[in-house]
């Protein structure tokens, strides 16, 4: 009976480890997705429209990169609003903002609006720079 409760007791610290970390990796996991998107979106929108020009290299070029940029501004705002108001407020933010930016991205027909959920999710993008890394 004893060997029984030692067994029980090493799963108990395996499912604690792995929900401290599950949520940290799932981010990455996310964040990955986010990154890599473009690469897959380009190609197919080319694909669909049989041209090239439908995605210009331009536009190929600000659709891949316009998180990066997007994220700058909120690198020194997010922090800001943290130290006045705290961590939920702009936690809250951020999520809301990430989960519009997934709708838009969802339900997007033009670069246009590619481009603005790829801005929008850049914030996504600042905050795993900050906490996680």
């Amino acid at each position: 009976m004893d060997d029984q409760n030692n067994k029980s007791v090493y799963w108990v610290y395996f499912f604690r480890q792995l929900f401290s970390c599950g949520g940290i990796i799932l981010n990455f996991f996310i964040f990955g997705l986010y990154m890599g998107a473009h690469t897959v979106i380009i190609p197919q929108l080319r694909k669909e429209a049989n041209s090239t020009d439908v995605v210009s290299p331009e536009m190929a070029s600000w659709l891949s990169s316009i998180s990066a940029y997007s994220a700058i501004p909120w690198a020194v705002i997010l922090p800001m609003i943290a130290f006045r108001f705290g961590r939920k407020i702009p936690m809250i933010f951020i999520t809301l903002n990430v989960i519009i930016g997934n709708i838009v991205f969802y339900f997007s027909t033009s670069i246009d609006q590619l481009i603005l959920s790829q801005a929008s999710l850049g914030m996504f993008r600042i905050i795993m720079l900050l906490c996680y890394c």
